[in-house]
Order: C-alpha cells, then structure tokens, then sequence
C-alpha cells in the first residue's frame, strides 16, 4: 500500500530503514490479527467473524501518518501461507492518538503482538539467536538496550538516552510464549519467539512514546512488539494461552 502512495519511500523503508554500524532498523510493527469469534484446526486459525481488524504502527511525523492512513482505506489485502489464504477489504481506517507520557515517567502497555528479546548464542559453529523470556535474568536490561539504541539512531540529532539502571520493566501478568514461524513451509522457514504480556515501563518519556509508536523489543516488521496502552477496563484482561 505504502508502494502505491510513495514508491521511493517504500523502497527506503524496506531495504535501508534507519542504520547505524552496519544494523538496520525499521521502525513500525503491526499487532495480530484481531476477530471476535475463531476456532483453530491444528495449525489453522479458522476466522468465523464477518470482520476482523489489525492494528498498524510506525514511527513518523503526524503528517506522514496521515498520508499512510489514507492508502489502506478501500484497499483489498490478502493474508495467509502458500496452504490457505483470507482476502480482506478495509473497509475503515482509525488513526490512534499516542498517548501523553510527559506527566510521568511509567506507562502501562499490554502487548497485542509477542515481545522478542534475544541473545546472540552459538549453534553448531554458527551464531544464532537465544529468546529470552521475561524471567531471564538478562532480559530486562536487553529490553532497554534495543529500545534506546533505537530510539538514538532515529532521533540522530538530538543528545542520545543512555541505558540506565533506573530503567524498570515489570511484568503484571504471566507471560504466554508464542513461537511464530516465518516464511512458512519455504526453504527459509525460521521460528522465531516472542512472549504475550501486560507490563509497566518506567523510563524517560520520549522513550516511553518511541516505543508505543515503533514497537518494543526486536522484530518489529515481523510484527513483534506491537503494544496499547493498558486503561481501567483492560488492567485485568487475561491473555489466552498459546503455544
């Protein structure tokens, strides 16, 4: 959709995004797929709503969203693996507030797409990824780590955040591991994991929004770390188990 609207954006986006010491990043992420009613038939997720919707989040300047938001109404989507496939119609286009995190230095987010926190491990004489869960002892820190070098490389030009140990992640529901496969059924077929959970977040507040509009943790393009913002009504949401 971006690709009809801007090609040399598009472009940009998807081979460069924002670099730094040879590391790519690509500042959006999209949630799960969201529908009221579904049943699953081994690894099929059977969708017997009418509707569904999905949530879409980048990192860019209000105009820029606008302009985004308009491509996608009216537009027809395909989403599925070489098995089976859903063709979609939107058929309407919400553009979400981010919320203000200047009157403080916590937020609290439920994540509607699994948060991915990895380590570099050597598997059979090459390196490869360990994911962490949230219980790992290194994880928090990891968790700030790829928030701040992010934020950094997209704000360039302004005097950079350093990790600090004031920087606190708590958990505030048990954790669901969610292992997603990645180019399914393809000679490069990866599975990669992530974990599904409600979190407070104190830390500064540009980071705060930075990572509530890019996505917290790694993998954001493959739609990790998608997150809203936990109210009232949603404090005690239980998150289904998956596996």
């Amino acid at each position: 959709m971006i690709h009809f609207g801007d090609a040399e954006f598009a472009k940009w986006l998807h081979d460069k995004g924002y670099t730094q010491g040879g590391k790519s990043f690509k500042l959006f992420t999209f949630s799960n797929l969201s529908v009221d009613r579904f049943k699953v038939a081994k690894d099929r997720f059977i969708i017997l709503s009418d509707s569904a919707s999905i949530t879409f989040s980048f990192f860019m300047d209000e105009a820029a969203t606008h302009f985004v938001s308009g491509l996608f109404l009216n537009s027809t989507m395909s989403i599925g693996d070489r098995k089976s496939k859903v063709d979609f119609q939107v058929t309407g286009v919400e553009s979400l507030k981010t919320p203000d995190f200047s009157e403080n230095k916590s937020g609290s987010f439920k994540a509607v797409s699994p948060v991915c926190i990895s380590s570099p491990v050597m598997i059979d004489d090459k390196l490869g990824s360990e994911y962490l869960p949230p219980e790992h002892p290194e994880y928090e820190r990891r968790f700030f780590e790829n928030l701040t070098t992010r934020y950094n490389i997209a704000h360039a030009d302004s005097t950079p955040i350093e990790y600090s140990d004031h920087f606190k992640l708590h958990i505030l529901s048990k954790p669901k591991s969610r292992l997603v496969k990645i180019k399914a059924d393809t000679p490069q077929e990866t599975h990669i994991r992530g974990w599904l959970y409600n979190f407070e977040c104190k830390a500064p507040a540009e980071l705060l929004a930075f990572g509530y509009t890019a996505g917290f943790g790694e993998k954001g393009s493959l739609g990790f770390g998608c997150v809203g913002e936990i109210t009232d009504e949603i404090q005690n949401t239980r998150i289904i188990d998956s596996k």
